[in-house]
């Protein structure tokens, strides 16, 4: 065979003869990809198999373009657009990736809590004598932005590639989009955290001081020796404070967060 852009020949084997059906096959490392060959077969005497079935042709030519075997190298955007369109693996030779960044759209993360908000009583009480503080559980969401900016590519066997960078394995491969992620904290918002939705206590009435007074008669008689009398002072609830000394009350539309 014969390769007249380059001037230089190489012998193959394999040609079979069957009817009017000849074939060849063969194979060779020095076949370059997408160039033009021509095969040239010689008769040697009559019963040789070059010999064509319809004569003694002193020789046969025909052209035949020989190509490397190829690998598709596909890319997938993984959550995201834009990935480049496949490119073609050429075997034995370096394929240089595409330089084309994919994309993806910010994402959100959703962070919910809670804290407890408690009333202190301060000598009254909630429903029973034995109950001297209450509580309302307050909620708390925050909305978190997630940004994503493309850093590499990934085959499923884990090796990395970056952006144009270069690619030699004989196979087939998928990329997968790789992205570093940047976190930027929203606003928490809270619900069920004022105030006027604590109970209310109450405190029940309690003597003060207790005073007798005595009646002499002067050598008379009288019916009542003495009587008593108490003082007695009685509790009313006018709001939460933020101690149990203060004399400050609290607005009841008071929130904590």
């Amino acid at each position: 065979m014969r390769n007249n852009a380059v001037g230089s020949e190489m012998t193959i084997t394999g040609i079979t003869t069957t009817a009017a059906v000849h074939s060849v096959t063969f194979t060779s490392s020095s076949l370059k990809a997408n160039t033009t060959y021509y095969l040239y077969l010689y008769t040697k005497s009559t019963n040789d198999i070059y010999t064509l079935s319809t004569g003694s042709a002193s020789n046969f030519s025909c052209s035949i373009t020989y190509t490397k075997k190829s690998y598709t190298v596909s890319y997938d955007a993984n959550g995201g657009s834009g990935a480049p369109s496949s490119q073609t693996k050429i075997y034995g030779e370096t394929l240089t990736l595409s330089t084309t960044k994919p994309t993806k759209g910010n994402g959100s993360n959703t962070v919910n809590g809670s804290f407890d908000i408690t009333g202190d009583g301060n000598g009254g009480y909630f429903g029973t004598t034995t109950t001297t503080t209450t509580k309302i559980t307050a909620t708390t969401t925050r909305k978190d932005t997630i940004k994503y900016t493309f850093s590499k590519w990934k085959d499923a066997s884990g090796n990395e590639y970056s952006s144009g960078g270069s690619y030699t394995a004989n196979s087939a491969a998928t990329l997968t989009a790789q992205y570093t992620s940047t976190t930027t904290t929203g606003t928490t918002t809270c619900s069920n955290n004022a105030i006027s939705g604590l109970a209310t206590p109450s405190r029940a009435n309690s003597t003060v001081a207790t005073y007798t007074i005595t009646f002499d008669a002067n050598g008379g008689s009288c019916s009542t020796a003495s009587l008593q009398s108490k003082k007695t002072r009685k509790y009313t609830f006018k709001g939460w404070g933020s101690s149990a000394s203060t004399t400050t009350t609290l607005a009841s539309n008071t929130t904590y967060t």
